[in-house]
């Protein structure tokens, strides 16, 4: 390209820029004056510094000079001819091969001035270029207002774990240092600053903001320590020590606040069930003792499975883990292979080895209590038949990827060897009602919940039938007691029924013409859900129970039994009180 022709450009560049600093010719006011260096630093006493390193800073954030402010306008436009020379020159090594060195920059809060460069920063904003690399040097303020504090904080904060969260109070990065530092982990204090930003602040963010919590970024970090105050509350008062739970808990409670209900109102999709998964994995890791981390690791150098089954065998297994892998699950792996090898798409689930082995046992368990002297072979040929063909037929037609076709595979036969312990056979034709996927699209846990006991009340029949039984022959009120039952989402637990039972005749026995369903039941339970700490204590509990895989959905009515039980455990003398035994059973 012609040099003059370069050069010609860079004139029609420099005065097309020197044009958007004019008004029908005239030049602005002082308003458009960029920021003097000297000016702040006296305002703020800023002459204590801090050499930070080559940086990539947003040119946004430039907004003055320590010396070229009578060159320069804002936005680096210049102001007089005397700069026109050195401008075109940088524009045309900007545009070359030219490798320019980098500009340095003086940082007071989060301003920066220009000490060297100024010419450089002018061409960069004329090219709308967004950042800049520069040497940047901080001065800190040496006020000590609430911000200057704050500011400072946060440098030493980002200075220690190269992380740059912000934070508006100060103190609460004193906060986070300290949760850093009380984690557990081999690594130095920025490693773990890493470690925790990805698997603990970040997902948790994700999640608040899902939910609406979050409408302005630079308020996220503000949240986080409001959730880490709720946390060490629980800690102190509840010893509950899990960031998952937390979490939970502290959502349940902020929708309380918004409406009372006795409906769980947090959103979730497939992804945010993942994080909190994820957050629940991370803290069951954390809780193990240091035999069942040395199971873990060697667990994992053996076979590799979802987190939830290796944290399972790491804690259940006390003798050598190698033996038992070679004993156990390696024997019943290739027995399965062998049994299955004329059906091909086995190899699928085959993949995830420990699930595999542990659905297998489950499967064992329950073949062996209603067919004795059987081998772990015809067992094994027993479960091909009867859980996996069927359900590799019916989950064929769906329209899913691998990945998810396995984990719904594994949710069928989980669910089908629950229904086959109580007593139920599940049919091919039956296989549409087990078929349960949060998705991709937002909805409330309540949703999910409501669907998945719709279809366990299907499966399971009239479980409430002996209890009707019960209070008919007992002159009870059965109507009342079905009414409950509906409004509170009833049951789908055998170990409910069984208490509500037990309840039944123990109240007989001490007032034979009194009505447990009016006097007690109703009362109860209508207390339960008038108790606000309760009922946050039963959401948070019952989002748990959906996160740790049980096979019953958890409903006020299996929460105010467990209550009921707990009390005649262990406050024998006390157990009519309601209000008294639900603090004791949280406080437990």
């Amino acid at each position: 390209m012609n040099n003059s022709y370069i050069q010609e450009e860079a004139k029609n560049a420099y005065d097309k820029f020197v044009g958007k600093g004019k008004i029908l010719g005239i030049s602005v006011g002082h308003r458009e004056e960029l920021k003097k260096f000297s000016d702040i630093q006296k305002e703020l006493s800023a002459y204590n510094n801090s050499h930070l390193g080559l940086q990539s800073v947003s040119l946004s954030k430039i907004v003055g000079s320590v010396q070229k402010t009578e060159d320069f306008k804002k936005g680096f436009i210049p102001k007089n001819s005397i700069v026109k020379i050195r401008w075109c020159n940088i524009y045309i090594e900007m545009l070359g091969d030219f490798k320019l060195p980098p500009v340095e920059l003086y940082k007071i809060r989060d301003e920066y001035f220009v000490y060297d460069g100024n010419h450089r920063i002018s061409v960069a904003n004329f090219l709308n270029f967004s950042s800049i690399e520069a040497v940047v040097t901080e001065f800190f303020s040496g006020k000590d207002t609430e911000e200057d504090l704050n500011y400072r904080e946060k440098f030493n904060f980002t200075k220690q774990t190269q992380l740059n969260l912000h934070l508006t109070e100060s103190g609460d990065y004193k906060k986070l240092l300290y949760e850093i530092e009380n984690l557990e982990g081999s690594g130095n204090l920025i490693e773990n600053s890493k470690y925790w930003c990805q698997n603990i602040y970040t997902p948790i963010i994700k999640i608040l903001r899902f939910n609406g919590m979050i409408l302005d970024k630079r308020l996220e970090g503000d949240l986080y320590i409001k959730f880490l105050e709720h946390r060490k509350y629980l800690i102190n008062n509840t010893k509950k020590y899990d960031y998952s739970y937390a979490l939970v808990d502290y959502l349940n409670m902020v929708y309380l606040r918004k409406k009372y209900t006795i409906q769980t109102q947090i959103k979730i999709n497939r992804y945010i069930d993942s994080l909190i998964r994820r957050l629940y994995k991370l803290d069951k890791e954390r809780s193990m003792d240091s035999i069942q981390k040395d199971n873990l690791l060697e667990l994992r150098e053996l076979i590799r499975g979802d987190s939830t089954d290796e944290l399972y065998f790491s804690k259940v297994i006390r003798g050598d883990i190698r033996s038992w892998y070679y004993a156990k699950v390696r024997t019943t792996l290739d027995i399965f292979s062998d049994k299955s090898r004329s059906f091909e798409r086995s190899k699928l689930i085959q993949k995830k080895q420990l699930k595999l082995y542990r659905e297998l046992k489950d499967y064992m368990n329950y073949y062996k209590k209603n067919y004795s002297n059987v081998s772990i072979r015809e067992g094994i040929l027993d479960y091909i038949l009867e859980i996996l063909m069927p359900t590799f037929d019916y989950l064929s037609h769906k329209k899913i990827d691998e990945d998810e076709f396995i984990t719904q595979y594994f949710k069928f036969s989980h669910r089908k060897i629950e229904f086959l312990k109580n007593g139920k056979n599940i049919r091919s034709e039956e296989l549409e009602d087990l078929y349960l996927d949060i998705g991709s699209e937002s909805s409330t846990i309540q949703d999910w919940l409501s669907k998945t006991l719709k279809k366990e009340k299907t499966f399971k029949g009239d479980i409430l039938k002996g209890v009707k039984e019960l209070l008919l022959i007992k002159g009870q009120d059965i109507e009342t007691f079905v009414e409950l039952m509906d409004l509170y989402e009833g049951t789908t637990n055998y170990k409910t029924i069984l208490h509500i039972k037990k309840q039944i005749w123990s109240f007989v026995e001490q007032s034979p013409s009194g009505d447990w369903v009016k006097e007690k039941f109703a009362v109860d339970l209508e207390k339960l859900t008038h108790n606000k700490e309760g009922l946050k204590f039963f959401k948070t509990e019952r989002f748990m129970h959906f996160i740790r895989g049980k096979s019953n959905t958890y409903t006020i009515v299996d929460f105010y039994m467990d209550i009921i039980n707990y009390g005649e455990q262990n406050y024998r003398e006390n157990t009519t009180n309601i209000d008294t035994l639900l603090m004791q059973y949280i406080d437990r």
